[in-house]
């Protein structure tokens, strides 16, 4: 199985971290080289803003029997299909967008890289995501998020030095990142390596110091198992965030008042 992405590596450029995590209008438009042209594209690209994702399918295959550009079609198809969870669907139709390539490496085919690495991963072919991780890093070796994520994968492997090799490798790019710390402590104890997870965290509370925000500092003691300390910091956060943040912050003190109990 491992030979069917083969193809794919010298397909592949730049693309986000953002992460994690995936908005539907800003993965349609952002790695895009050129402008969505044709009447079924541009409906598949509205269905997809208002996150109508029948609508998008169905546009997108019109718009492929009709001529339309095939490569951003799939492309379309495969998004759509992550957000509805089809994640075999999804990964055939990035690897038919991606076997319609010119061999121009474009921003977009490092994007769908990463999209069928994710399907990999949610299908339980772990081996096959590092694969497409190992092309992909062979061109961005500097890449965090990609490195991140084939340490994450890894790790389901029970891969624990190759992903902690990762993981070093993304803390030397982003040594002050706290928020890279916490995903990497939840990427260990979601693979039962919890020890290793706390790891990060004491190193870099200890080199961070008063640096780190309220909601940080009570983020990382809640997953090290200070809860007095937690709620302590979260309640400060309370005080000072808005927003979006305001709500993390509300969930976490949720979880450590469930904790308590």
């Amino acid at each position: 199985m491992m030979k069917s992405y083969r193809f794919f590596w010298n397909r592949i450029t730049i693309r986000r971290f953002a992460v994690r995590l995936f908005c539907a209008a800003l993965m349609l438009t952002s790695c895009s080289a050129s402008p969505v042209t044709g009447e079924h594209l541009k409906r598949a690209t509205e269905a997809m803003e208002s996150l109508d994702y029948r609508s998008v399918v169905e546009e997108a295959q019109t718009a492929i029997v009709t001529g339309e550009d095939a490569r951003l079609s799939y492309r379309l198809m495969g998004i759509a299909y992550m957000r509805t969870g089809d994640y075999a669907l999804a990964a055939d139709a990035f690897r038919s967008a991606l076997s319609r390539s010119d061999g121009v490496v474009t921003g977009m085919d490092y994007d769908m890289n990463l999209y069928l690495a994710d399907c990999m991963r949610h299908l339980g072919a772990y081996e096959d995501a590092v694969e497409i991780y190992d092309h992909m890093l062979g061109l961005r070796p500097s890449d965090a998020e990609t490195l991140f994520e084939r340490g994450a994968t890894k790790l389901r492997l029970q891969q624990l030095m190759p992903a902690t090799e990762d993981f070093d490798a993304c803390i030397a790019l982003l040594s002050r990142d706290m928020e890279l710390h916490l995903r990497i402590y939840q990427a260990y104890a979601e693979a039962g390596y919890e020890d290793a997870g706390k790891a990060v965290l004491q190193e870099a509370l200890s080199s961070f110091g008063n640096t780190l925000s309220y909601y940080e500092k009570g983020r990382a003691a809640y997953y090290l198992g200070n809860n007095a300390e937690a709620q302590s910091q979260l309640e400060k956060a309370l005080q000072s965030t808005r927003g979006e943040e305001r709500v993390q912050v509300v969930l976490m003190l949720g979880l450590t008042g469930e904790r308590q109990e």
